[in-house]
């Protein structure tokens, strides 16, 4: 941070947001909210220019090292393994609907998926 810097504002968000990380390439902002998206903001040009929607709220999101894969995890217990290029779901892993995952990661050889998640009610495990 340098004093001197201006704040940038992105706007499109219709609900808080649960995380934010900067490309790789510091190019890019991704931001997950519990509106359903992660929004992928141009940082030069201050827009939106690509938008990954669930069907529920959005609590944890990864970047692989590559730039090239997005993991996401929601409210319902799922995992969208997506494209960033094509913005495609590639791969749906569907948890247990009472479970809400926390974090996803994955290791630099594309080869483990670590995922934390913790139950919804006072009796979950």
């Amino acid at each position: 941070y340098k004093p001197s810097m201006k704040p940038t504002i992105l706007q499109g968000h219709t609900r808080p947001i649960k995380s934010i990380k900067l490309s790789l390439d510091g190019m890019h902002i991704f931001s997950a909210s519990l509106d359903r998206t992660i929004n992928c903001w141009d940082i030069q040009n201050k827009v939106c220019i690509k938008s990954f929607t669930h069907y529920a709220a959005i609590n944890c999101f990864y970047l692989s090292k590559c730039g090239k894969i997005l993991i996401s995890g929601d409210n319902t217990g799922t995992i969208y393994i997506w494209d960033i290029e094509k913005v495609q779901i590639m791969i749906t892993l569907e948890g247990n609907p009472v479970e809400i995952i926390n974090s996803v990661f994955l290791n630099s050889t594309n080869e483990v998926l670590l995922v934390t998640f913790s139950g919804r009610g006072k009796n979950s495990p």
